[in-house]
């Protein structure tokens, strides 16, 4: 885990290249899944959360915590893998998953999630 969040691009690439080859189990680093939305290195970052996203979603469990992580995630990347993920869900009908949404600091996912936002 941590080299896949390491800052250097071969150390991250290397670290995420191991947790695929072992298929690291999600339910045992899900306490501290919040540090997978946030690797260091930018080019890998896409990568690591597509592969943590797929993870978890194949495990089941309270996606609901997990998905609002990602909108959470202070890199906008991430965001928006989360909020491709939250409209593959039926979590997308849940009001409370909106209005926590509509107080997220990041004007991108609360910008969204104004009852007034129109994508395209």
């Amino acid at each position: 885990m941590k080299l896949a969040l390491h800052r250097s691009l071969p150390v991250a690439r290397l670290g995420l290249s191991l947790l695929r080859g072992r298929g690291a189990s999600p339910r045992t680093m899900c306490p501290r899944s919040c540090r997978w939305c946030r690797p260091k290195c930018d080019t890998i970052r896409p990568a690591i959360a597509g592969w943590l996203r797929e993870t978890l979603g194949s495990i089941g469990g309270d996606e609901a915590v997990w998905v609002l992580e990602f909108l959470d995630s202070k890199h906008a990347d991430v965001r928006a893998i989360g909020w491709k993920w939250l409209h593959e869900t039926p979590l997308k009908d849940t009001p409370a998953i909106w209005h926590r949404l509509l107080e997220s600091p990041h004007d991108d996912i609360r910008d969204r999630s104004s009852p007034g936002w129109r994508s395209g």
